[in-house]
This record gives C-alpha cells, structure tokens and sequence, in this order.
C-alpha cells in the first residue's frame, strides 16, 4: 500500500471555532471530514490527541464527539494492537447541514479558499515542468500507474493515498524541498486530512475524471509544456469546489 508521508492533522480554516466550542460543533467537524471524504469508509482515524491538537480543543470533548458519531452509525472503536477508530459510512441524514456549518453559509468564501490552494498546486506544476529530470519522470509514471491501478480496483482508500503520493513526486520535480510544507499549509485551510485530498462519497465518475486528468498533467510536465501544466493542475484542484459544493447545494 502507498503510504504517503506523515499527514499532519492541524486544523483548516474553516468557520472560526468559539471558544469552548460545544461537542455538537466537533461532531459537525469530524462529520463534515468524513462526508467530504477527507477520511473514508475503511480508514481509520487519527488518535484522540492528535484530533484534539489539529481542532484546538480537549481529548475529552473529542471523545464525547466521538461517542456520537459511533452513535450515528459514521465510526466504530476497534480493540487490539491495530485497533483505533475507524469509519464505516460517509452519508447519512443531516450530515449535509454538518457540511454547512462547517464550511459556513458563504460559499464564496469556500470558493476564495480553493482557489489559492488551486494556484499554488499550478504554480508547483509549472515549476516541475520547468525543472524534472529523467528521474523524477519515472517517479512521477510510477506513481501514477499505482493510481490508476487502484481506480480501477475501485479501491478509493488506496486511490486517495496514490493521488497524494502522484501530487507529491510533481512536488519532488520541482527540486524544492520547501514546498511540501508550503502546500501542505494550504490544504489545511479546507482540509483536517491533509495532505489525504478530498474525496468525495463513493463516486466512481470522479475518480475516473482525476485519473485522466492526472494523466494529462503529467503529459504536459513531461513534455515542459509549463503553460498547460500550470492550467491543467488548476482545473484538477476545481473538483474539491464541486464535490464540496454538491454536498451543500443537496
């Protein structure tokens, strides 16, 4: 299995936290990163300290929080050394209202969000473009094989993580270590599974749209074709705007 490097779970800009937030506003944040896909049927999530430590609150309110969702039937506790908790379903009634006040009632404001997130994953594309070697075109073809091998298993855990790990070496091409950090930094605005990207629930048209989509970047890098590198990359990021706006507009 692919296993991208370590996420960091530090909290998104999302609707601004109050302080002491109650446990229902939680559950809405830890619900929200699960229909969005940030976390799928089958992953499991992070501990309840680092959970604790990406929303800015205490391990006991995560726990509570926790509680109800395995109450909802979204998670359930597992016991034994690769225990933890893990999710079982992503859709669910009222779990578009938890999106909504999640991400808030302004859509545009989502929007803005995306779209500096989208520039910087086109900048980085344009960079690598610019820049690959014959290695990190292997590294990237590599990538994407186990990609698209893992759509087409209609294995969206695996894919979810090749999709990170495709993004990654593109990042690696540019021979600047420094922006892992910088896009990382960026997908944590809309994101608690960062660098895990958003997913989505269980749509099989999307993953087929990004695998193409990949390809189409990576043919475009491979060729140092910068301007449609850097167009491609920004269209592809569009998709989290779509699948998020779906859930909401629902």
């Amino acid at each position: 299995m692919v296993s991208p490097e370590a996420a960091s779970t530090e909290a998104g800009n999302f609707t601004p936290l109050p302080p002491n937030p109650k446990v229902s506003t939680i559950t809405d944040r830890l619900t929200s990163a699960i229909v969005t896909g940030q976390f799928l049927p089958g992953t499991r999530l992070p501990s309840e300290r680092a959970l604790a430590e990406s929303i800015s609150v205490g391990r006991s309110t995560v726990r509570k929080a926790l509680l109800q969702l395995s109450d909802a039937g979204l998670v359930e506790t597992r016991l034994g050394r690769f225990g933890g908790t893990f999710v079982l379903e992503s859709t669910g009634p009222g779990m578009g209202d938890s999106v909504r006040r999640v991400f808030g009632k302004d859509l545009e404001d989502l929007k803005s969000a995306l779209d500096v997130i989208g520039l910087g994953y086109a900048m980085v594309a344009e960079a690598a473009a610019i820049r690959h070697t014959e290695a990190d075109v292997d590294a990237m073809k590599e990538a994407l094989t186990v990609f698209c091998s893992a759509v087409d298993r209609q294995d969206r855990v695996q894919a979810q993580q090749a999709d990170s790990h495709f993004h990654f070496r593109i990042i690696d091409a540019t021979h600047q270590p420094a922006l892992h950090e910088v896009i990382r930094s960026l997908d944590r605005r809309t994101n608690i599974g960062a660098p895990l990207h958003i997913w989505g629930a269980g749509n099989d048209s999307f993953d087929q749209r990004a695998a193409h989509e990949h390809r189409l970047i990576l043919e475009a890098i491979v060729a140092r074709d910068r301007t449609a590198a850097y167009d491609l990359s920004y269209e592809h990021t569009q998709m989290d705007v779509e699948i998020i706006s779906q859930i909401i507009e629902a």
